[in-house]
């Protein structure tokens, strides 16, 4: 049991994230994901001209909290964006209850789910051969290199390629 730790560990990763992803359904991770992506990059362009706008048009930062107001407006801009994405996804989850709709999009989701799992079981895998060599306890590197998922993904070409690269 004790040696196959990782593995357990990475298939709970990939089952847990499947099931997350059948619950939101397609259509709301695909929303989820992009409003974050959204409200980030609009408040990273905003966030200047409007902190400067709002500098210059009101007296409430003085000249040593120009950062605070810039971190503050940044925030207050990500909120907006990820609201007004939140609403806009509550108006798709009225259409998603139709049946053939609210299946499909159950099963889209788990399959992205399916997907995303396995691309961080991947990312941990690699990430766990590397602090292998840096971390030196002989129980966790062993476990690491019992793993059954950990080596199949390091077996593969195109990954034991990138490792070796980044060992170099």
């Amino acid at each position: 049991m004790q040696e196959h730790i990782v593995d357990i560990i990475l298939i709970a990763i990939v089952v847990l994230m499947t099931f997350k992803y059948y619950r939101q359904g397609l259509v709301g991770t695909i929303f989820k994901f992009g409003s974050f992506i959204v409200a980030l990059v609009a408040a990273r362009v905003f966030c200047g001209s409007v902190t400067d706008w709002v500098y210059s048009n009101t007296k409430l930062f003085g000249d040593t909290e120009r950062y605070i107001a810039k971190l503050i407006i940044f925030i207050l801009i990500y909120i907006v964006i990820r609201l007004a994405f939140s609403w806009i996804i509550s108006i798709l989850e009225s259409f998603k209850k139709l049946p053939v709709l609210k299946k499909a999009n159950k099963l889209l989701g788990a399959l992205l789910g399916l997907g995303c799992g396995l691309i961080a079981v991947i990312v941990l895998s690699v990430g766990l051969q590397i602090s292998s060599h840096v971390v030196y306890n002989a129980k966790y590197v062993n476990a690491i290199d019992s793993s059954v998922i950990v080596q199949a993904v390091l077996s593969n070409d195109k990954v034991s390629e990138n490792i070796e690269k980044f060992n170099l």
